[in-house]
């Protein structure tokens, strides 16, 4: 037998390097070798694409190579079983071996790092397809190999194998040795240490650490070397205690082992000029980390609360979430969820996750074994057969920036560590409220949750006339159309936000309809799990071949009839700048007779054509003066466009404008199968004016573009032109039916598309009612139980990324949608309003369950005129003085020094870097006075780095109250626990009403809908003896009970008019803000206010419920004051059918810039202890809510009582 054996490896050897020669001289894996050009059909423009059909080729080439090397191997293990321990064997199957994995690495490297997020989205059906054939012979390979059972005693200390030959990791070890009893008594025998403490020392503190050999397995490493890192393992599993201060194991981890590009100052070896670049290396400990984790983070777990860091920018978030889910990784934490609402910041974290594994010290290394991040990414090892052996668990999942339909995404899943990324950009709470029961455990929290925190120019919108513009010229009294399921429908704007850049993205579609928009913009698409119903989905997650929802029609006309459309339309066609003003080129008699006989016009030249026809070039009388009148500037080809005022016109004007065009410039096209209609320009901006109009009567069609003969350049040149198609039946039907030509010839064409669907055996009726069908599929489309109608359905072609650009969004009022460039889209949520959820949870941390603001741990070592916010009760604030903002270099110091311990040498070697906040403050506030001529950069200057938590609250939005005075006012207040006294209003056996000190809590703000029972909120005492008729005024917001969910409160307001100088004067003395369950409670309570302040009602009369709880006791003349109009300085406008109170309708800025004066009015005030000094208005306002809506103001939103409060002033205004 070993003869056989001699000969077999003599004859195989030389062949067996051949194979591997090519494996090695030909990389597959070298994604540029097989790139190759792909040429559109309608243009030059070429695209450079992945051959996928050549790659695959060369791979199975070389699989079939891999496969007959192992097929030989296998013909010579089954004959030579006796031999398997003879060293010429093993060396020869070592050998053979070598190139089979050889090849299984180089698909398990591509598959692992392969980036889909890099790969062209055309591309990725493709790509997913090669990986998967790669994995399966992998898969394939492995089981052929495991079937050898030829065990590698020398590598494997004849313990286990591993699917892959792979390695086993250390931080395995804790599960492995539930599987493997073997490994554990091989470490017995080796004699290591898992119990004993280790030195209480930093690893990058230590010198000449031993090497790990990452070719073996973490039991078979040299006995010193495995005991050294399961020590460390030790520190990063429980801390480590220095000099008596315990260094968390998050903390020891975070400067030892994690790994990350830090910026890092260095120097030209050539010039000796510093520069900085990143490099890959252990995070600095600095005073960040400090208070992050040892402070704050070690503070939340002990008292079992959530951690929201509300920090500044390049604060280094982003480096320390990734280091505590790699923490969580390494020591075997089984599931952990990384949250956030954007795929961009979430792709962040994972590449920064991949960046440390890949560059870590490989004793903490470990695999990861999956790329589905959002089902969850197991790490660990697979085992001989195959089968995951998880250490952990992470899922990092996008929240989607609240879309409805995902509040229960995190739900079901019980974390073991859980990270909120980039709160402030997302509108969160609904899905955090659904993960809270996840974190419960009956020993307190299972981990401390850490939180950390449209479209482009030249889009077309319809505004509500019908008038068709760019959205960055769109006008907010304008309207927009959008869409309420059945039909168009005019929609208020509420607010456009100023254009922003945000990557973008050009979406083409079938028809070539495109638009550009940024990468969160919502389109209305068929949904990705039932195609006969519909959702919203954003740009970025749109695929080829995925459906979009476009408008039927928008039937919005004029009352304009132009009597001269048709000829606008010839000459938009036809006509051009000529020596005698605008002149018209005419071919044919029927054009030119229509203009003949309904205008003067001169010929100007004039002769036959090859096909016949008379060619005539005239001017027309008076035609300038029409183009002029129209706002047609000029008749140059590039710059062509419909009339400005073509929305005005009345539907026939518009028919005939596009009539005369399509006489001018168009054509029908008739074929076999088809009847088309054509029309082509060099103006683009005319192309699609056109394409817009014909929208509006129901017309689709497509755009498409080509290369202009050389020839045709013409006087400017210009190489491309643009034509427009119809080409569907039912449009050509439509056109048909709307619009007609003068030339008999298009018009005779046209005419035949009745003997088309004859031959056909269709009727125009059918026709149209089959296309009605089709997009419909099986039935209608829903989108949250509405049946959606009238809509077009167009096909993704093209995704193309566009890089930055500004982008335009609004918000439209009613069902919140538009359209843009005829699609179905969604507002995209500003950031200003994604934050909200952020704000509220931050003002109000207990309620939350959030960890308040530890300011001490955040003053230690701050000088006190460094010192630049007030303590306030707030999340874990982190502020700019401690960014990486440029200027603001760090102190190095040790942590001895920082800590103010003495007699610390051990303490004294660990170095730490501190912001040096006299130098921070000074480069900050020079940097906000370069920016004060500009409003919004002053403002983002101080939100992106804030001295102060009220400053991360400001809005680049234009508020019209004193926001910044409001916000400190409320701070002042609240610190000096002066926010007015919460009771409940009883009356006695006598009937007196007294006030009880009350539990109740107020209603948050924003309040998030549903009952509220609240206290009456005094800042006076009740008074003892009834007041004199009209010393106080009331005032009433009511809601409508019926609507149970809703955000609105009523409230009800007593406001003190001033008699004398009375330190109460002209302002609220009480508040009674709430929703209880019954609605009479409410009018109960207020009733009582009245009574105790005399105080006649004026009430917003929208809501008549408190007339109507009155009236039930006959009260109301007594009460409620009677509707009124007053001249002057307030003009209202009142609801004829209602006797009481104000309407709402058209008063809601009289009544909000009643309070707005208020605030902004200087006044003498006159404090406690007898000073007087100025203050404004909104320094008299004590009311917590009240003040807080004044600070978050924006227009169109619901503010209860700002209304209320209006409504008070006004009636004393009026008294």
């Amino acid at each position: 037998m070993s003869d056989f054996l001699d000969n077999y490896i003599k004859k195989n050897r030389p062949f067996f390097k051949k194979q591997f020669k090519y494996l090695t001289d030909n990389d597959w894996t070298l994604r540029e070798n097989y790139k190759t050009y792909s040429r559109s059909k309608k243009d030059e423009e070429s695209l450079m694409v992945t051959d996928y059909r050549a790659l695959n080729e060369e791979f199975k080439l070389q699989a079939q190579l891999v496969d007959g090397v192992l097929d030989r191997v296998k013909y010579l293990v089954n004959k030579v079983k006796s031999e398997h321990k003879n060293p010429k064997f093993k060396r020869f199957y070592k050998f053979c071996l070598e190139i089979v994995e050889f090849h299984t690495e180089r698909i398990d490297t591509y598959t692992i790092s392969a980036d889909l997020d890099a790969i062209p989205k055309g591309e990725r059906g493709d790509e997913m397809e090669f990986q998967s054939i790669c994995f399966k012979h992998f898969t394939k390979i492995t089981d052929m190999i495991n079937s050898f059972e030829i065990i590698d005693e020398e590598k494997s200390a004849g313990l286990v194998q591993f699917h892959a030959s792979k390695i086993a990791p250390l931080s395995m070890h804790w599960e492995l040795v539930k599987i493997f009893p073997a490994i554990e008594k091989e470490l017995e025998r080796k004699g290591i240490d898992f119990d004993s403490p280790p030195k209480n020392e930093f690893l990058i503190n230590i010198e000449n650490a031993p090497v790990w050999e990452v070719e073996k397995h973490y039991w078979e490493q040299d006995k010193d070397t495995l005991q050294f890192y399961i020590d460390e393992f030790k520190k990063i599993r429980h801390g480590v205690v220095i000099d008596g201060v315990k260094i968390l194991p998050e903390t020891y981890f975070h400067i030892n082992i994690f790994k990350a590009p830090i910026p890092t100052l260095l120097t030209n070896p050539n010039t000796g000029e510093p520069y900085s670049e990143d490099i890959i290396q252990n995070p600095p400990l600095r005073d960040n980390e400090w208070f992050m984790i040892q402070d704050s983070y070690q503070k939340a777990k002990k008292e079992s609360k959530m951690l929201f860091f509300a920090a500044t920018r390049r604060a280094s978030k982003t480096t320390f979430n990734t280091s505590h889910l790699c923490h969580g990784i390494t020591i075997g934490k089984k599931k952990l969820v990384c949250a956030g609402g954007s795929s961009t910041d979430l792709g962040h974290v994972r590449d920064a996750l991949v960046v440390h594994f890949q560059n870590v010290n490989p004793a903490f290394r470990i695999d990861r074994l999956g790329t589905d991040w959002e089902k969850g990414v197991i790490f660990g090892i697979k085992s001989k057969d195959n089968k995951d052996i998880p250490n952990s668990i992470l899922k990092i999942a996008n929240l989607d920036a609240g879309g409805n339909k995902k509040s229960e995404i995190l739900a079901g899943f019980t974390p073991d560590g859980f990270i909120l990324d980039e709160i402030m950009k997302i509108p969160f709470k609904s899905q955090l409220e659904g993960f809270k029961p996840a974190l419960d455990s009956p020993y307190g929290k299972r981990c401390v949750a850490i939180l950390s925190g449209c479209v482009c120019a030249g889009t077309k919108v319809y505004t509500n006339s019908g008038k068709i513009v760019n959205i960055e010229d769109l006008q907010k009294k304008e309207g927009i159309i959008g869409y309420n399921g059945k039909s168009i429908s005019k929609e208020p704007i509420t607010w456009i936000k100023p254009p922003a850049k945000k990557p973008c993205y050009r979406i083409t579609t079938t028809g070539n309809n495109i638009i550009e928009c940024s990468n969160d913009h919502p389109f209305l698409t068929s949904s990705p799990s039932n195609k006969h119903t519909s959702t919203f989905s954003k740009a970025e997650d749109l695929k080829i071949g995925e459906h979009l929802y476009m408008s039927y029609e928008v039937p919005i006309f004029g009352n304009t009839k132009n009597k001269d459309a048709r000829l606008l339309g010839l000459l938009i066609g036809d006509g051009y700048n000529g020596k005698c003003g605008s002149e018209i080129a005419l071919e044919g008699e029927d054009v030119y007779s229509y203009l003949n006989n309904n205008y003067e016009i001169t010929v100007m030249k004039q002769f036959q054509t090859k096909k016949g026809t008379q060619y005539r070039r005239a001017y027309i009388r008076g035609s300038g003066a029409i183009t002029r009148e129209a706002g047609i500037d000029e008749l140059v080809s590039i710059n062509k466009t419909f009339p400005k005022n073509i929305h005005k016109y009345d539907k026939e004007s518009l028919c005939e404008l596009i009539g005369g065009y399509f006489d001018a410039d168009g054509y029908v096209q008739l074929t076999k199968n088809s009847i088309k209609i054509r029309i082509g320009s060099i103006s683009y901006q005319l192309i699609q004016d056109l394409k817009f109009n014909l929208l509006k009567l129901g017309i689709d069609c497509s755009i498409s573009s080509s290369k202009r003969e050389e020839s045709c350049f013409g006087k400017y040149g210009h190489k491309k032109s643009w034509e427009i198609c119809i080409a569907k039946i039912e449009d050509v039907l439509k056109f048909k039916q709307n619009i007609k030509l003068l030339s008999q010839d298009k018009q005779s064409s046209l005419n035949k598309v009745t003997d088309f669907l004859d031959k056909r055996k269709l009727n125009k009726n059918a026709s149209i009612k089959r296309f009605r069908q089709t997009i419909n599929g099986k039935g209608d489309f829903f989108l949250d139980k509405k049946n959606l109608k009238n809509l077009r359905r167009t096909s993704v072609k093209s995704i193309e990324y566009i890089g930055e650009k500004d982008v335009y969004n609004l918000t439209a009022g009613t069902t919140h949608t538009y359209l843009a460039n005829g699609f179905v889209t969604h507002n995209t949520a500003g950031n200003e309003e994604l934050s909200k959820d952020g704000f509220s949870v931050l003002n109000y941390p207990d309620a939350n369950d959030i960890l308040q603001m530890d300011w001490e741990a955040l003053e230690r070592n701050v000088p006190e005129e460094a010192i630049t916010w007030k303590r306030t009760k707030f999340g874990t604030f982190i502020p700019g003085q401690m960014s990486a903002k440029d200027g603001l270099v760090k102190i190095t110091t040790t942590l001895d020094k920082y800590l103010g311990i003495r007699n610390a040498p051990n303490l004294a070697k660990i170095k730490i870097n501190v912001t040096d906040w006299v130098k921070a403050k000074e480069i900050m506030t020079i940097d906000r006075k370069k920016k004060e001529g500009q409003r919004e950069a002053f403002i983002k200057e101080k939100l992106y780095f804030p001295f102060n938590t009220e400053e991360m609250l400001m809005s680049t939005k234009v508020n019209p109250f004193p926001e910044d005075e409001a916000r400190a006012h409320l701070a002042e207040i609240r610190e000096a626990g002066r926010t007015g006294r919460k009771v409940d209003l009883i009356k006695d056996t006598s009937g007196q009403i007294v006030a009880k000190d009350s539990e109740k809590e107020l209603p948050v703000f924003p309040h998030q809908g549903g009952f509220h029972d609240s206290p009456v909120i005094l800042f006076e005492p009740l008074p003892k003896e009834k007041p004199p008729r009209g010393l106080y005024v009331a005032s009433l917001d009511d809601y409508k009970q019926e609507q149970a969910s809703s955000d609105s409160l009523g409230c009800f307001i007593i406001y003190k008019r001033q008699s004398g100088n009375d330190i109460m004067g002209d302002r609220i003395v009480a508040i009674y803000t709430s929703r209880p369950n019954p609605h009479s409670k409410f009018h109960r309570v207020g009733h009582m206010l009245l009574e105790a302040f005399n105080a006649e009602c004026l009430m917003e009369n929208e809501d008549m419920e408190f007339k109507i709880y009155l009236d039930g006791i006959h009260q109301t003349e007594q009460w409620l004051i009677p509707s009124f109009n007053i001249a002057g300085d307030i003009t209202l406008k009142q609801n004829q059918r209602r006797m009481y109170g104000i309407s709402p309708n058209g008063n809601k800025s009289t009544i909000i810039n009643k309070v707005v004066n208020y605030c902004k009015e200087p006044r003498q005030y006159v404090d406690e202890e007898g000073n007087h000094r100025e203050v404004l208005g909104v320094h008299l306002i004590e009311d917590e809510m009240l003040l807080e809506e004044i600070i978050n103001y924006k227009d169109g939103d619901n503010f209860d009582r700002i209304t209320t409060f209006g409504i008070g002033l006004i009636q004393s205004h009026v008294l």
